[in-house]
């Protein structure tokens, strides 16, 4: 998991609210499966289901930045009485994102596997922190079928592929104008999360705030800080006992 989410996390933690970190399948700390038939993103999304229910957490608030927004979205359009309010921090779409994201979680997986096999596989930095976090991923990975490795992402990639030129990456039109869960909007500015998707989706979600550009628009070190805060603020209007899930 990344350490600046990380920092988040203990910064939200710290008024009073209860954090669950989810790093996703094949990531982070978790696990490792490339023996899915189903699309990446929909086991990511009953897996988080399965931890919330894990945690005996009926309802909670989920906080996703960049490729977590999408799945928090993806989520809360799968489980909507689940959740007890959105917010979404760095909304991917566009080109450049699109470009990226294909070759980050598809594109550079494959040709180190067509290359090295899974030797070169495990020594890309994605793999390489995931192997440092729990050495016993290493065995694992190479325990992996090439072939079955190559048949994965290029299923998942080709998944991917149709909705990645959606306004918000991933969720059609009329998913964002079904949402009806109280929604904070925190832009996260550069080419990979376009402002304009961050007001695509305000303007699709009805029950949505969006912050404003200026109180983002500032150094990357008060990011965090930044998002805790207005996080905060969001989940301190009157709702339930909190309790927080970042992805």
């Amino acid at each position: 998991m990344a350490s600046d989410l990380e920092e988040t996390a203990k910064l939200i933690s710290k008024r009073g609210f209860r954090v669950l970190v989810f790093d996703r399948l094949n990531s982070g700390r978790s696990s490792i499966d490339f023996d899915k038939s189903e699309p990446e993103e929909e086991g990511h999304i009953k897996d988080l289901e399965a931890l919330l229910k894990h945690v005996g957490a009926r309802r909670a608030f989920i906080v996703g930045r960049s490729g977590g927004a999408r799945i928090a979205l993806k989520f809360t359009l799968s489980y909507p009485e689940t959740v007890r309010g959105l917010f979404l921090w760095g909304i991917s779409a566009g080109e450049t994102a699109y470009r990226f994201l294909d070759n980050y979680y598809f594109g550079k997986n494959l040709r180190a596997c067509q290359i090295g096999g899974m030797a070169d596989v495990c020594k890309l930095e994605h793999f390489a922190l995931m192997i440092e976090a729990r050495p016993e991923n290493e065995k694992i990975l190479m325990a992996v079928d090439p072939g079955q490795f190559i048949s994965v992402m290029k299923s998942w990639r080709a998944v991917f592929a149709v909705g990645a030129h959606y306004h918000v990456m991933g969720i059609s039109n009329k998913q964002l104008g079904s949402i009806k869960t109280p929604t904070k909007i925190m832009p996260y500015i550069d080419p990979m999360h376009p402002i304009k998707a961050a007001r695509f989706a305000h303007q699709k979600i009805s029950t949505s705030d969006l912050q404003e550009f200026s109180k983002t628009n500032r150094d990357a070190s008060l990011l965090e800080s930044t998002a805790a805060k207005s996080f905060c603020e969001f989940a301190n209007r009157p709702y339930c006992a909190p309790t927080v899930l970042t992805s």
